[in-house]
């Protein structure tokens, strides 16, 4: 008995270290570099060595610094600041992507993430600014291709480029399960044919973009598709639900989608915005939406505010479904425009003006102006004045949602919601005591 005992223990300890994961580092400064770089004493010089020396679902730490292309860079669709080929956690060491950069110095791209391990195949990317990266055809900051779990969080994507293909900021090709992406900036990066922030293809599994800024992006070909994000799928794979919460989408621009475009070939699926700012998103022409375009798409606007973008706001074509509830969606020139095989849209308690005969009505809808705090200054906030305010329909989701400034969904002022992105608090009374 004893010795059966003894055996177990052996083999439970055993499964303890194969599981354990370890962690590895990078340092810039003050070390002596030495594998497998476990301490920051003999941390390796570049993020590359560390990633090599670790192995299935480690932590690799960076510390602050400004990283370059090292010597044994990995040649994948182009030159890579940083390879990945195994389920792993990349973490900056400080959580502030000011300080840890990864700098492609304008010729190689970021980050590639590759798998060939299968359904185990996660990767975490956790607080770096990733800029100044450029690639030939596919995302100029990250390329994910292969991936079935994947999050990117506290991260800043900037001023990357794709001088002949799509995903400026980030390309991800064949994803599985989850790509989760929050907490992030993608700005200023530029695509030559779809998503100049990001071009995203691939599923089955969901999308989560939350608290992000997702500002002037763009593509540069004469018929581009998303300045901010691209999103579709590969021909073998059904399209992702798509859900987009409490962002920030701001002066994208492109050819068609200066926004987001969402491309379907298969029957729709939901598409969520949710308590979301989109202004001053361009699409090159007239008939081309600003904020949105989309084909074939289930389009849901949950307590969106969509103003200030070049006409039509919103574009729909053949077999698209958008459904508007607390919404404003207003100042747009031409707030939507349909094109094709039925297009249908649906208001409730929601701020525009109906466009035409694919427009259906619903309850609480109204067309007087939102009065914002500061049109002209950007400030979409509401008035006390504004016939927004307590004005919208509550939803089970609203219990413990947050609108765009962080506060309660619904104000225990009044137990209403407003309409759009922002909740109107009203100021504290002041009350005299005789």
């Amino acid at each position: 008995m004893r010795a059966m005992q003894l055996a177990f223990a052996v083999i439970i300890s055993c499964s303890v270290q194969v599981m354990k994961a370890d962690n590895h580092y990078a340092a810039q400064n003050g070390q002596t570099p030495s594998t497998p770089y476990t301490t920051w004493v003999t941390a390796a010089s570049s993020i590359q060595d560390a990633v090599d020396a670790a192995t299935t679902n480690d932590m690799v730490w960076i510390g602050a610094g400004r990283y370059t292309m090292p010597t044994n860079a990995v040649d994948f669709y182009g030159s890579n600041v940083v390879y990945i080929n195994k389920p792993l956690t990349l973490r900056s060491s400080n959580s502030v992507p000011a300080t840890t950069i990864i700098d492609g110095e304008g010729v190689n791209r970021g980050i590639t993430v590759n798998s060939s391990a299968g359904s185990a195949y996660s990767f975490v990317l956790d607080g770096f600014t990733v800029s100044n990266c450029f690639a030939t055809n596919f995302g100029g900051g990250i390329l994910f291709t292969n991936v079935l779990r994947y999050t990117v969080r506290n991260c800043v994507i900037s001023d990357n480029t794709v001088s002949g293909g799509a995903g400026g900021g980030i390309y991800l090709c064949r994803a599985g399960t989850t790509f989760v992406l929050t907490n992030c900036v993608i700005r200023d990066n530029q695509a030559t044919n779809a998503g100049g922030g990001a071009c995203i293809l691939g599923g089955p599994g969901p999308v989560n973009i939350n608290n992000c800024l997702i500002q002037s992006n763009s593509t540069k070909a004469s018929a581009g598709q998303g300045g901010g994000v691209f999103a579709g799928r590969v021909s073998s794979q059904t399209d992702p639900p798509f859900n987009v919460e409490n962002c920030e989408i701001i002066g994208n621009s492109t050819y068609e989608g200066g926004g987001f475009y969402f491309w379907s070939w298969a029957s729709p699926v939901r598409r969520l915005f949710r308590n979301c700012l989109m202004y001053n998103n361009r699409g090159a022409t007239s008939v081309r939406g600003g904020a949105i375009s989309t084909w074939g798409t289930w389009l849901v606007l949950d307590n969106c505010t969509i103003v200030d973008n070049s006409s039509p706001g919103i574009y729909l074509r053949s077999g698209a479904l958008l459904q508007m509830c607390n919404t404003i969606i207003y100042s747009n020139g031409v707030n939507y425009q349909e094109e094709g095989t039925d297009p249908q849209i649906y208001l409730t308690n929601s701020c525009s003006f109906p466009s035409n005969e694919y427009t259906s009505a619903g309850t609480g809808n109204i067309t007087n102006p939102p009065t914002f705090v500061d049109f002209a200054g950007k400030n979409f906030r509401l008035t006390p004045a504004s016939p927004c305010a307590n004005a919208g329909l509550n939803q089970d989701w609203m219990a413990e949602s947050l609108d765009l400034d962080r506060h309660s969904r619904i104000d225990k002022f009044s137990g209403t919601v407003d309409m759009g992105a922002y909740e109107y608090l009203p100021r504290g009374i002041m009350f005299k005591v005789r």
